[in-house]
């Protein structure tokens, strides 16, 4: 079986920089970014699939379908954040939900870019393969996979392991600027699609006392680079340049044009 796979990477001031069209046999081998390095509500599916039959909204999905997914019977997000969960509710998409479950470290000089895209390619093949046993069933099937994370200086800060990883992140990205990358995967019975977008967000310079104070809240430890923007960080930034949903952690606008580009 053969698979189209085309790459992206955007950025707010330098549009596409990379565009890659490959073919390449299943599964999927991992794709190598190209282009510069320098630049991861209402609950929704919380119950079993049904593929046995036509797409059924899930509890807490819009009444209505997304016009792009017009020709599907099932969108499913291969992701548990209920961040990305919100942002797919509020931009009127309806789905299941379905995690994936996979190892999340970079390999040895992976550029950050690169890092993003395969894991959200690797998570969205996961919950495709998992889902797609019977090939009648996944004719009509699209898995959605992202990954967020946040590089300063090259170097990738995932999720803080304890309350001193998350107190060494925020030192670190205080009074910097830093980058937020997030890695969005498509993948359905004809094509797989990957974008990455990238949002370049300022810090105010943080006291030991604040750090402290926002770590005791609980807020920092399942965020990418320890903390919120849509949270109480909100009030340390004083300015972002690019896309604000992907810093809380799904670029809506890129999704919607990723989905258009491989249902349409």
């Amino acid at each position: 079986m053969v698979q189209r796979t085309r790459f992206r990477v955007f950025h707010r001031d330098l549009g596409a920089l990379s565009i890659m069209r490959i073919w390449v046999p299943h599964p999927w081998r991992e794709l190598k970014a190209f282009g510069p390095s320098a630049v991861g509500a209402p609950r929704v599916g919380d119950h079993a699939l049904n593929l046995s039959g036509p797409w059924k909204p899930g509890p807490g999905s819009p009444s209505h379908r997304n016009p792009v997914l017009d020709n599907l019977n099932m969108l499913v997000l291969a992701s548990a954040s209920p961040r990305r969960r919100e942002l797919l509710t509020q931009a009127g998409f309806a789905f299941e939900v379905r995690p994936a479950d996979i190892p999340e470290e970079p390999a040895p000089g992976e550029e950050p870019i690169a890092y993003a895209t395969r894991l959200s390619r690797e998570k969205a093949q996961t919950v495709f393969s998992q889902l797609s046993i019977d090939p009648t069933k996944s004719a009509d099937l699209a898995v959605l996979g992202a990954d967020t994370i946040v590089t300063l200086d090259d170097h990738i800060l995932g999720k803080p392991t304890d309350p001193a990883d998350a107190a060494r992140m925020l030192r670190l990205l205080s009074g910097r600027t830093h980058r937020v990358i997030t890695g969005v995967s498509l993948i359905t019975a004809q094509a797989t699609e990957s974008t990455a977008e990238v949002t370049s967000v300022s810090f105010i310079a943080l006291s030991d006392e604040e750090i402290a104070a926002y770590i005791a809240t609980g807020e920092p430890m399942d965020k990418a680079g320890a903390y919120a923007i849509q949270g109480r960080a909100a009030r340390w930034i004083p300015r972002i340049a690019g896309c604000y949903f992907n810093v809380v952690g799904l670029p809506i606008s890129r999704v919607a044009a990723l989905m258009k580009s491989a249902l349409g």
